[in-house]
């Protein structure tokens, strides 16, 4: 029956999961509504439908217990497979930890692509394509919760998720139901009264976690302050660094080595981060460019340099290190060994050789 295609379903209830639509419409004409499917997903759902009503017809002959023995292919191939590719089969469905996102639906990838296009904007950089993928990610593992945004909240807390890490989630796929309210789909079935809602439950699960992430704040900045180095170990830090530095670079230009170059980064670094505190990621992203262009100080001994890759310089701006001629020089000779050794990269710290 499955195979002739002979099968009345003009009576049956709408397969599509997120439809309403009870038995008794035409089921035909109804599918061409569902202009957000493709072919090839309307065309699964009815073939699964079919198959459905065809174990549902075998079932209930089954049942009534026919003078003449019944069995079906259905009987035939189940005995023709063994335990084992029966338990290989089921196998993935144990594993698998949350819904899959509903890529069938191309409405909804092209809403994505252009999302993503207006998050990276005209020149996003490397760091910005990053991130936007990231967040891409977050909402499409959100869309397969979609019938139970609650269960994908408490899903991301269950398997050890921060609580901050979790609002950050909250946040994204806040962004993007506001962004699909503003500018919708021409082709989506969802009203502005849905995304109103979906957008209402967000927030509502973004106000429940606000307590909470201050208090885990709160409890994290305590242990970062019981762990902060003291004035002594800075001092003790910089003493090293200032007779350890300039012996590594004499060594580096007279015989060069990774692993020399790689204790003179940590010095540098750790010397460096002593004096203004910052993220690793600063000192990671500073150019050449930058160091080049450090602006001269009053007296003609200091450089200030301004670095404008980081975290946090969508907040603050660059960051910013004022250095004397000889922290300056330790700059320009970690430059120059680079070129030495034949690196074509723009960062001051090479990492890969």
């Amino acid at each position: 029956m499955l195979a002739s295609g002979r099968l009345n379903i003009r009576s049956e209830a709408c397969p599509v999961p997120s439809c309403t639509t009870q038995k008794g419409s035409r089921l035909d004409g109804h599918m061409k509504s569902h202009t957000e499917l493709c072919p090839e997903a309307k065309k699964t759902l009815l073939s699964n439908l079919k198959r459905r009503l065809i174990l549902g017809t075998l079932r209930t002959l089954r049942v009534s217990n026919p003078a003449v023995p019944m069995v079906s292919s259905l009987d035939l191939e189940e005995a023709a497979r063994g335990p084992l590719e029966v338990e290989k089969e089921i196998e993935p469905f144990g594993k698998m930890q949350f819904p899959p996102f509903p890529d069938h639906i191309p409405v909804l990838n092209a809403v994505l692509e252009d999302y993503r296009e207006m998050q990276e904007g005209p020149d996003p950089s490397a760091k910005l394509k990053n991130n936007v993928q990231s967040k891409l990610h977050r909402i499409r593992n959100c869309m397969a919760w979609m019938n139970r945004i609650r269960g994908w909240v408490k899903y991301l807390t269950k398997n050890g998720m921060a609580l901050t890490t979790t609002l950050h989630y909250l946040k994204n796929v806040r962004q993007f139901f506001e962004y699909l309210k503003e500018t919708p789909p021409k082709n989506s079935c969802l009203s502005q009264l849905d995304l109103l809602k979906v957008i209402r439950e967000v927030k509502m699960s973004i106000s429940s976690w606000n307590r909470p992430v201050v208090l885990h704040q709160m409890k994290i900045k305590g242990q970062k302050d019981a762990a902060m180095h003291t004035i002594k170990e800075h001092q003790d830090c910089r003493k090293l660094a200032l007779v350890a530095i300039p012996k590594l670079i004499s060594k580096l230009e007279s015989d060069f080595s990774h692993g020399n170059l790689w204790k003179l980064y940590g010095y540098v670094t750790a010397y460096l981060a002593s004096l203004y505190g910052h993220r690793l990621g600063v000192f990671m992203n500073m150019t050449d460019v930058e160091v080049s262009q450090a602006v001269h100080g009053p007296e003609k001994d200091d450089y200030l340099i301004k670095m404008s890759n980081h975290k946090t310089s969508e907040s603050f701006g660059t960051a910013k290190m004022l250095l004397s001629s000889g922290e300056y020089g330790w700059l320009l000779s970690l430059m120059k060994l680079k070129r030495d050794a034949g690196k074509k990269s723009t960062f001051v710290f090479l990492t890969q050789l």
